[in-house]
């Protein structure tokens, strides 16, 4: 969820006149160079496709609306040397591609969902030149608020602990989003790209400014980055994704992991990181024991942790060591591979390498699947809204789910606002109990991308007690310091702001307005301020109509459904990409051997009913006689959900994968 970090991946913000500067100068600005890499030279022809698309529009007068509804059929198919060609399919593979690719047998969509494709809009993009430039004006014509004016307004770090809920909640949450989301910044080369001066005290002249700069305008008023003289905060825009039939048209961001529920954060979402995560020896993946007890694997590109931390790990995507909590989930579920393959390799000792790599990673991407389906998004959206949608596994054995015509997509409004819930649901610090010894509290900014704290012996187990026993924040308009000022700080005594980055994020995907979000989701829209209760006086601060309210901070104060964590706008964008993201998939774990080759047997389909968070949990701890786990891992305990000992629950019966 702290997908926003400062170098590189930070903020937006001129006016449109100013937006000229991406399709005039951009040639200067990102001609490859002779020996620039294949990428570098297909994200030039990429750029060069947005600035003919602008141009096209421009001279045939086509309208806003139909450069919205992507209406570019008259422009003509550019640089066919750079389409993505077809993808030749294996129709009877037991197993997913590691990249997403072959999901579906179509000729014309091998490539959907694959890493590397687009996001997708479930409305048309707010482009204000309806190709690549951002929303910056009012419905009144007026200049939008800065993200940080509109933070430092609404926002604001206050302890509301949630009473039934616990952070292992919110965790498991940024885990999920990390396997269908991931966006990435543009860079030069490598080199992450600035747009503020070094003291962040002005944004950069217009000569040395980056085309695709959007810093974020900082008040000499600001209550808190003031007091250092910072008036800009670094953002920089999303790298877009080519079309696979060349075509032209506005400008859409790429999303550079799998668009699938397949525990790519586990094994990769490109064949080259899924072969360094392996062993190559009966199935198992790597991992490390510095203290004594099983870890992720060291990482062999350090500079992703910061330069002090004594250990940094690697994972199937390099977001891993954000937070020392999502370390550990990683760890989690890379224990679960182990485990699962070792059972595995004595059941069927004659099994090679290959097949118990491919059968366990099928176990732990099933196992992930009825999880999240079954035990997370109940509680998110509530079960009201996930039955509507068809979320839950309800049909004990196989199912017919399957659509080929769905386009599986992570959906910009979910990865760029719906999901980003989770920040307000943070608690600053983070209460450890360890084995033995007193409580321990972490202050969540001094344990970004530094995992050093997890070398102690007793540490897996300590924080899966830990999280599970401390409550998430409730959601609201509260976020936590530690996310809003010392994002990623280090040691600096200021970091980046991550609901301004939101805010300033939606702005790049060209998200629309709040209240048109609110129309698509079935509720009327907000026609004034009042309405919004005693914080309307703070939006009508920051905002001039209740149309010009952004996504991500509207839908985070709506109140909750009956029996979820979202309101209703936010738990139908989520509920709409999950349902996308099932019925899409053709090696969905419950799918029938009519959609997809090697399906489970029925025998097999019934050990995933007997899975449960809390029971992946017990089989890898390092103490499990000694730990007691509540049934519902995602509850704070109580008298509805008392901890048992972990002998108490089952795991899959290896025996029905026994060949």
């Amino acid at each position: 969820m702290y997908a926003e970090k400062t170098g590189g991946s930070k903020v937006p913000g001129k006016i449109a006149s100013e937006q000229q500067k991406p399709y005039s100068s951009f040639h200067q600005l990102l001609q490859p160079g002779q020996h620039a890499s294949h990428e570098e030279r297909d994200q030039h022809d990429i750029y060069k496709s947005v600035f003919i698309s602008k141009q096209f529009a421009e001279m045939t007068n086509m309208s806003l609306a139909d450069r919205q509804l992507d209406r570019f059929e008259a422009m003509p198919k550019l640089h066919k040397k750079r389409c993505i060609p077809a993808v030749e399919c294996n129709p009877r593979s037991r197993y997913r591609s590691i990249d997403g690719t072959c999901n579906n047998l179509h000729p014309e969509r091998t490539s959907w969902g694959a890493a590397g494709q687009p996001f997708k809009k479930v409305l048309p993009p707010a482009y204000e030149d309806g190709v690549w430039a951002p929303r910056t004006h009012s419905v009144n014509g007026n200049k939008l608020a800065s993200p940080r004016t509109i933070s430092a307004t609404i926002i604001q770090d206050v302890d509301r602990p949630e009473p039934h809920l616990n952070l292992l909640l919110a965790e498991f949450g940024q885990f999920l989003v990390h396997d269908f989301v991931k966006s990435a910044s543009i860079k030069i080369g490598n080199k992450e790209i600035e747009c503020c001066t070094t003291d962040g005290s002005q944004t950069l002249p217009g000569d040395e400014l980056h085309f695709a700069c959007m810093p974020i305008d900082v008040s000499p008023h600001d209550p808190f980055y003031s007091k250092f003289g910072v008036r800009c905060l670094n953002f920089v825009r999303l790298a877009l994704a080519s079309e696979g039939n060349c075509r032209m048209g506005y400008a859409k961001q790429v999303n550079t992991v799998t668009h699938f529920i397949d525990a790519s954060q586990v094994y990769g979402s490109d064949d080259e990181l899924a072969a360094s995560l392996r062993t190559f020896h009966k199935g198992q993946l790597r991992n490390s024991f510095p203290v004594g007890i099983e870890m992720l694997p060291f990482s062999q590109n350090p500079g992703i942790c910061e330069p002090w931390a004594k250990v940094c790990f690697e994972a199937g995507e390099d977001r891993a060591n954000e937070i020392i909590s999502l370390v550990h989930v990683h760890t989690l579920f890379l224990r679960e591979h182990n485990r699962i393959a070792n059972i595995l390799s004595q059941v069927n000792s004659h099994w090679n390498d290959e097949i118990l790599y491919q059968e366990t990673r099928k176990i732990v991407i099933a196992e992930f699947q009825h999880i999240v389906y079954n035990e997370y998004l109940p509680i998110i959206i509530g079960v009201r809204k996930a039955r509507q949608y068809g979320l839950l596994d309800e049909v004990h054995g196989h199912s017919e789910l399957y659509n080929d015509k769905l386009k599986p997509a992570a959906l910009t409004e979910v990865g760029g606002a719906a999901f980003r819930f989770g920040h307000s649901t943070i608690d600053g610090n983070l209460h450890i109990q360890h084995r033995n010894t007193r409580a321990e509290d972490i202050p969540i900014h001094t344990a970004f991308n530094d995992p050093s704290r997890l070398l102690n012996p007793t540490s897996f187990d300590d924080y899966m007690f830990s999280l599970g026993n401390q409550a998430q924040q409730q959601l609201d308009e509260f976020v936590t310091t530690g996310l809003a000022g010392l994002l990623f700080a280090g040691r600096a005594p200021i970091g980046s702001d991550l609901p301004s980055l939101n805010i300033q994020r939606g702005r790049d995907y060209a998200l629309r307005p709040y209240n048109e979000y609110r129309v698509w989701a079935g509720l009327s829209k907000i026609k004034s301020f009042q309405e919004m209760g005693p914080i309307g006086n703070e939006f009508a601060k920051v905002y001039e109509s209740p149309d010009d309210i952004d996504l991500w901070i509207g839908g985070l104060l709506e109140v909750a459904l009956p029996d979820g964590l979202l309101g209703e706008t936010f738990a139908h964008l989520i509920a709409e990409q999950f349902a996308r993201l099932k019925y899409s998939d053709r090696y969905y774990y419950t799918n029938s051997p009519d959609i997809k080759p090697d399906a489970f047997t029925s025998h097999q389909l019934r050990q995933f009913q007997r899975i449960t968070l809390a029971s992946v949990i017990c089989a890898n701890l390092d103490k499990r006689r000694d730990f007691y786990q509540a049934p519902h891992a995602f509850l704070k305990s109580g008298s509805h959900n008392l901890p048992v000992p972990c002998n108490q629950y089952h795991n899959l019966d290896f025996e029905a994968w026994r060949n």
